[in-house]
């Protein structure tokens, strides 16, 4: 006979701990730019205050997918509610599975890297 051990929901061994998704609002007219940026794309004013995204968007482009046929990953484009638009991947879907228009949540945001979610 066998013992198999079960691991609650949540723990830290099952659950990766990411850093938020941050952007660039503007202080003076309101606008919102993805993080790098050191002058506002609007009305270019220096003064840009480091926001964190609620994590929600919608897919505006698809650009390929990454991989071969085990992996399920779609490299896109969503434009975020907040009014930026971030570049990263979209894991758990089928080629073809997603379109433009659907929606999406952040799963993971480090510098450089975004995973993506559908939402359900």
């Amino acid at each position: 006979m066998t013992a198999t051990v079960i691991e609650p929901l949540g723990t830290a061994a099952t659950v990766p701990s990411a850093a938020p998704l941050h952007y660039l609002s503007c202080r003076w007219c309101g606008s919102a730019a993805e993080a790098g940026r050191l002058l506002c794309p609007v009305c270019g004013a220096s003064g840009l205050v480091r926001q964190i995204s609620a994590g929600v968007g919608t897919v505006r482009r698809l650009l390929g997918a990454i991989g071969g046929r085990d992996t399920h990953t779609q490299r896109c484009t969503v434009a975020m509610d907040e009014g930026f638009v971030a570049r990263g991947t979209v894991v758990d879907v089928l080629p073809g599975e997603i379109a433009v228009g659907s929606r999406v949540r952040v799963l993971v945001s480090e510098p450089g890297t975004t995973y993506f979610a559908v939402r359900d």
